[in-house]
């Protein structure tokens, strides 16, 4: 083979190679123009669409709640009763706000309107009557009528005493409240030198039980006993009254004593006083009238027919009863004086009316 062949195979060889460099070459360069000129770049990503809200049920619409109920107003009430020995007297409590308070008396000449108040925004009512109560006993009574005309009778009663004659007996008012011991709002005073602890009520219902109330020093604790035994303790409020209610506590028929202990802060007895009493034999609604059933009591200081016939019969007007029991020694029922020795008649029948 000649050299000129030779030459010609290697060229030959060698064409492969070549045209595939060129074309590298022309597509590098196509390449970068493209790119020079921004026409080849990379897609822009799709803008974000928001999902939408998975579906929900719809909510059900509230349910309408009833409207509140109004509270009830507060019945009136009394919280001071300050009676002069003339009758002129002052009183005071509360009652729903801007209401119209009434007073009245129920004594043995029927119900009298004593006077009227005005309660302020704050439910606080105080009344000054412009005539004396009259002289005897009484109880007071209250009503309160409403901005909307309604009217309200108030639970409380007091049982009032104003002496017939001056300087006779003292005045006294026993606050009597539904459920609760009955409170002295004006006790007779203390005599010059007394025990600083004493016993101003005491009663005793049909079923057992003792309620008990009396004055002591601001705050002192009062131990009180029966016959001995103790009935329990109480303490006296700021204005130095106390009561107790012992309701599981019998009382016999017959004499008893009420012993009464003031403590000091250590326990120790600083003042002592013993009050007797009788318990006198219970007589049932309806019993005929006869010396087998017939109580008597003896008149103490301060008693008169109607607070003994509150206390009997569980009310002021039944006095009448004991007024007509009683006839040969009692002319004037307004008028008993302490040692007189009264019979107590039964009560009458449910329905009946008291003599």
């Amino acid at each position: 083979m000649s050299e000129g062949q030779t030459q010609l195979t290697r060229h030959a060889g060698r064409r492969p190679l070549l045209l595939a460099a060129v074309m590298l070459v022309g597509i590098a360069v196509v390449l970068a123009v493209v790119r020079w000129e921004g026409l080849f770049e990379p897609p822009a990503p799709p803008e974000a669409v928001p999902k939408a809200a998975p579906a929900t049920a719809p909510s059900p619409p509230f349910a309408k709640l009833p409207p509140p109920v109004p509270l009830a107003p507060a019945p009136p009430s009394f919280d001071i009763v300050r009676v002069e020995p003339s009758g002129r007297a002052v009183m005071a409590g509360r009652a729903p706000a801007g209401s119209l308070v009434t007073v009245n008396l129920e004594g043995p000449k029927g119900r009298v309107v004593v006077g009227t108040a005005q309660s302020d925004a704050e439910g606080q009512w105080v009344l000054v009557p412009d005539a004396p109560l009259p002289a005897g006993a009484g109880t007071l009574t209250l009503s309160a009528r409403l901005a909307h005309g309604k009217s309200l009778a108030g639970p409380d009663k007091v049982t009032v005493v104003v002496p017939i004659r001056p300087g006779e007996a003292p005045p006294v008012a026993l606050l009597n409240g539904p459920g609760a011991t009955p409170r002295l709002v004006q006790a007779p005073p203390a005599a010059s030198g007394a025990s600083p602890v004493g016993l101003d009520l005491l009663r005793y219902g049909a079923r057992g039980g003792l309620q008990l109330a009396g004055r002591a020093p601001a705050n002192a604790d009062v131990r009180v006993y029966l016959d001995n035994h103790s009935l329990g303790e109480a303490t006296a409020d700021g204005s130095g009254h106390w009561s107790l209610s012992v309701p599981q506590t019998a009382v016999q028929p017959g004499p008893h004593s009420i012993r009464l202990d003031q403590l000091s802060a250590t326990g120790e007895v600083v003042a002592r006083v013993a009050v007797p009493f009788e318990r006198l034999t219970d007589v049932g609604p309806g019993k005929a009238l006869s010396p087998a059933n017939v109580r008597v009591m003896i008149v103490k200081p301060g008693e008169c027919l109607w607070v003994i016939a509150e206390h009997i019969y569980g009310a002021g007007m039944r006095y009448t009863l004991i007024f007509q029991a009683n006839r040969d020694q009692i002319r004037d029922p307004r008028l008993i004086y302490p040692g007189q020795i009264l019979m107590l008649p039964a009560a009458p029948a449910a329905g009946e009316k008291p003599g």
